[in-house]
């Protein structure tokens, strides 16, 4: 239980929210890509020594084509996406551009802050960062207040937060390790069943059905 419990606050100290900080003189949001600059992209992330960096990164050249599974592929191993290092560095940044649980449509990439606009949703005073893994959550979740009463709002705010928490250790699952433990499969189960109970107690547990059928199925499927 312990050892749930410790992977369990690491992801919820991974689903970072928008945060601000300064970086020569101006206000910037960190971790949040934006196409320009001298290159594709740019982003404002902490470094090790918790400084403010802006990390320029993708080929304004290339097209960003991770829809198609064999260029996804290839790129993610000539990088090494698997261990795509610290998020202080451009690798970082141009492999989770490239994951899979992000579809992009045509031939022009889906950017992540027009990405993160589309897919991402606020609920209460909480704001998601890792919904777009799950169009169902984003599409139940965008006008949840039309849904829920008024006091229940906290509560569908508790179950944004846990999904959020959810669809990261799937992002990591999936994409970084490429396989699940019992122990990983089991924790995300419990995590399941709590959204569930709570979907139930604001009268939607039925609308949350894509948790099992979709995203439970999924892990539980993945080789340990």
């Amino acid at each position: 239980m312990s050892n749930h419990l410790d992977k369990l606050k690491a992801a919820l100290e991974k689903v970072e929210k928008v945060e601000s900080a300064e970086y020569q003189g101006k206000k910037v949001t960190l971790n949040k890509p934006k196409r320009g600059g001298s290159k594709k992209f740019y982003v404002y992330v902490k470094n090790e020594k918790g400084n403010v960096v802006k990390v320029s990164f993708g080929d304004p050249n290339m097209e960003i084509k991770r829809d198609d599974p064999k260029r996804r592929k290839n790129f993610r191993a000539r990088h090494n996406c698997s261990n795509p290092g610290p998020k202080w560095k451009a690798r970082y940044w141009s492999c989770w551009q490239w994951r899979a649980s992000t579809p992009v449509k045509g031939d022009d990439a889906v950017t992540a802050d027009k990405h993160s606009d589309s897919k991402e949703v606020k609920v209460g005073n909480y704001q998601t960062s890792y919904f777009f893994v799950c169009p169902s959550a984003a599409e139940l979740y965008r006008d949840i207040e039309s849904k829920v009463d008024s006091t229940d709002l906290d509560i569908a705010e508790s179950a944004a937060r846990f999904q959020d928490i959810l669809f990261y250790l799937e992002d990591m699952l999936v994409e970084k390790h490429g396989s699940a433990t019992e122990n990983d499969k089991k924790m995300f189960r419990v995590l399941a069943e709590e959204i569930v109970d709570l979907g139930g107690m604001i009268g939607l547990r039925d609308e949350h059905d894509y948790i099992f059928d979709v995203h439970v199925k999924k892990i539980d499927e993945m080789k340990s």
